[in-house]
């Protein structure tokens, strides 16, 4: 599946990229939650991703197990977190490097990082679009 290779490729190519610091940095508030409106601000600002709004609606239903409207760090991390254990170790190694939240995105990953991280939000907002299209 094109989103786990992404998910690979990311964790493969990109040693400065971490779950944690990727949620802290769309998490805003602080709160320990992503809102929807905080990930459209994100997606389109920084990230640059394009998209419709439906599409974050269904990522959201999708990961978002409570209903909320929002995502935990456990759901983010079931979006980004490769299936493969070796990944997944090498993933839970690195360490975060923007625990106060004062780097900007681009301070905090490289262009090639930025790229795959942006891929594979693109990818996982059309897929949630094909899924709903095949309902």
């Amino acid at each position: 599946m094109e989103i786990e290779k992404l998910r690979q490729r990311l964790v493969g190519e990109s040693a400065d990229f971490n779950v944690v610091d990727a949620f802290r940095r769309l998490d805003t508030q602080a709160k320990g939650l992503v809102t929807k409106q905080q990930l459209y601000e994100a997606l389109v600002g920084e990230i640059g991703v394009q998209f419709d709004v439906h599409e974050l609606d269904l990522l959201l239903m999708h990961f978002d197990k409570e209903q909320k409207g929002a995502l935990k760090y456990s759901e983010f991390c079931d979006a980004f977190v490769p299936k493969s254990l070796q990944c997944q170790q090498e993933l839970q190694a690195r360490k975060a490097s923007n625990l106060k939240n004062q780097k900007t995105y681009v301070q905090m990953f490289s262009e090639h990082t930025r790229e795959l991280y942006a891929a594979l939000w693109d990818q996982l907002l059309q897929t949630e679009m094909i899924v709903e299209q095949e309902r």
